[in-house]
């Protein structure tokens, strides 16, 4: 399994390679592979995601990976499959949401983008306000 993981951000690399050199060469190629090579990168990390979930179930063990430097909580058991169950669920939805871009985009589907535009402007300024407060209750935190 831990090669299957290794193999999966290896696809990422190589996205990012692919996307990286299509657009250095932008001149002598269709103007609409750039974008979708880049939405083909932002949904590579979706593999990932569904192989170290089902690395996770498989385990019993969450996270399955132990990244140098970064230390969180390790869960086990029925917690473990659940945690692993949520990150092939994000996984999945998180690449047919970039699948989707890579489609519309690669279609010149004007009806598909929009609304993805929208869906994806949404999600950021969520994001943002998130971190926004993260950040505030951070240094609130650090003050007291």
């Amino acid at each position: 399994m831990k090669c299957l993981d290794v193999a999966s951000l290896g696809v990422i690399a190589a996205a990012f390679i692919v996307a990286m050199v299509l657009s250095i060469a932008w001149e002598s190629i269709n103007p609409l592979t750039i974008p979708v090579a880049w939405f083909v990168f932002a949904a590579s990390p979706s593999l990932t995601m569904v192989l170290v979930g089902l690395h996770a179930m498989l385990l019993r063990a969450f996270p399955p990976i132990v990244l140098p430097g970064k230390t969180r909580k390790f869960i086990t058991g029925r917690t473990a499959v659940w945690a692993g169950l949520g990150t092939v669920a994000l996984g999945l939805v998180a690449g047919v949401f970039w699948g989707s871009f890579v489609y519309a985009v690669g279609t010149y589907n004007l009806a598909l983008i929009v609304p993805l535009a929208n869906i994806l402007g949404i999600l950021m300024g969520i994001a943002i306000i998130f971190q926004l407060i993260h950040t505030t209750l951070g240094k609130i935190s650090k003050s007291l």
